[in-house]
């Protein structure tokens, strides 16, 4: 009969709602990671009721490795995507390249984070901290010195002998600006040509006499 027709396929409709309601429960209860990973940490055991927003798995992208670090604005602006970079991570060098250089700067660090992708190869494991070198030119007045002739000063600072013209030395405070392998950059009260004791500083004491010798100098002061 056309009513019991009816009514049969109105039931039919009533088991296919509820097998879409069912269906839309589930995916509700599957958590999907967005890239493939492995888990780090479970923060949830089996059949525990969470709330939204829970935490419930730690995922580690172990694939693509990158390396976020913050650096000064002046140094992102002057950094493009592409820019090979050389990480050091466990002693020893590791070529990259720069991925992305983010807009904002951190207001907590105020640096902005350089994005570097880090090669498959690297032996590197997420988690792991790796230092970036950047080389920048700065121009600033100073003399090149051996670092030998760097004595501790007072307070943590740093000084130098010279030899005044009545041959006695002289302690002068400097700046240490930068150091490039055993030869350091200062900056301080020294006069152009005025003689530096280079070595052997720790067997000498200001206002000792001593006779000066002339040596091949790396820089004009």
């Amino acid at each position: 009969r056309a009513e019991q027709i009816a009514a049969q396929r109105a039931a039919v409709a009533a088991l296919d709602a509820g097998i879409a309601q069912v269906n839309a429960e589930l995916s509700q209860s599957e958590l999907r990671a967005p890239f493939d990973g492995t888990v780090g940490r479970r923060w949830a055991d089996v059949g525990t009721v969470l709330q939204p927003g829970a935490r419930v798995l730690d995922i580690v992208e172990d694939t693509v490795l990158e390396a976020w670090i913050g650096v000064p604005p002046t140094v992102a602006a002057a950094t493009r995507v592409g820019d090979p970079a050389e990480l050091i991570g466990r002693g020893r060098p590791i070529n990259a390249v720069v991925s992305a250089v983010m807009p904002s700067v951190d207001p907590d660090t105020r640096t902005i984070d350089v994005v570097i992708a880090v090669p498959a190869d690297s032996g590197l494991r997420p988690g792991e901290v790796v230092r970036w070198s950047v080389s920048s030119r700065a121009r600033a007045h100073g003399a090149w010195l051996p670092t030998t002739a760097l004595r501790h000063g007072a307070r943590g600072l740093w000084s130098v002998l010279t030899v005044e013209p009545s041959g006695r030395l002289a302690s002068v405070d400097v700046e240490v600006l930068h150091t490039e392998g055993d030869r350091t950059y200062v900056r301080g009260a020294l006069a152009p040509g005025q003689p530096v004791v280079t070595d052997g500083v720790h067997r000498l004491a200001p206002g000792q006499r001593v006779e000066p010798r002339p040596v091949e100098t790396e820089g004009d002061a």
